[in-house]
């Protein structure tokens, strides 16, 4: 799935206007994985009555720690050797931040911009969607355990988890023009 979002991302950088930006890859990523992901938690749910919540933080922990671990500090050294020393102190802040997978947060309120180009980019900013991936998963199992304990009938589960994605999409638009 990962794959097909940076693809999408590759070709949109190749100069294809249908896709640009990239955007569209990663948001058919989330939804994706958001539905597979669901899908394997409403199956757990139904089969033992419960979303064992450690056991589904270690498989991420344990299919994503490695890979980005081995990223940021690849990325790290690289930044140091090739970037130089002048701005290695936000780069290890970008990096940490990533680590940690806020790096979304820090390249908001450092005002990063994909489109300006007066200011260099960080290499850390590939990040932003898997942090912004893991908070998501960091959220949505506990919000589902607690809409399927309240709405025991498949049917009514989709009555709080719309109202959730409404207040969400408000809150994008109010946050988008601010």
């Amino acid at each position: 799935m990962r794959a097909v979002a940076v693809s999408l991302v590759a070709i949109s950088h190749a100069g294809v206007s249908s896709v640009a930006g990239g955007y569209i890859g990663v948001d058919v990523f989330f939804v994706i994985s958001g539905f597979l992901i669901t899908s394997l938690m409403l199956r757990e749910w139904s089969r033992e009555g419960r979303i064992a919540l450690g056991r589904f933080y270690a498989r991420r922990a344990l299919r994503l720690l490695p890979a980005s671990t081995l990223v940021v500090l690849a990325t790290l050294a690289g930044s140091w050797l090739f970037l130089g020393p002048l701005r290695f102190a936000d780069y290890a802040k970008d990096a940490i931040a990533s680590a940690w997978y806020v790096v979304n947060f820090r390249l908001a309120e450092a005002g990063t911009d994909y489109f300006n180009t007066d200011v260099p980019p960080s290499p850390f900013q590939h990040f932003w969607s898997l942090a912004v991936e893991e908070q998501f998963y960091l959220i949505w199992p506990i919000v589902l355990i607690i809409a399927l304990k309240l709405f025991r009938r498949r049917a009514l589960l989709a009555i709080p988890l719309l109202a959730l994605a409404a207040a969400s999409f408000a809150l994008n638009l109010h946050l988008t023009e601010t």
